[in-house]
């Protein structure tokens, strides 16, 4: 049973990380909110989609990796 939490938690890290790298094609559909809040501002910083991306991905992978 905790091999298959650990799967679908590594599983849905390597997801969010490879979404997290394509941010920046929503940008239009971001920009047309009318609220910029921090939460949106970050999530525009190609910084924090480059490091915050890798880094779930990382993790994703290593999750997988420890059965």
């Amino acid at each position: 049973m905790e091999s298959i939490i650990l799967k679908f938690l590594g599983t849905v890290l390597i997801g969010i990380g490879v979404g997290l790298q394509f941010v920046s094609v929503y940008k239009r559909q971001l920009d047309a909110l009318n609220e910029r809040t921090l939460l949106i501002k970050v999530l525009q910083s190609r910084f924090f989609q480059l490091i915050g991306g890798f880094f779930l991905l990382f993790y994703g992978i290593k999750l997988l990796q420890f059965n």
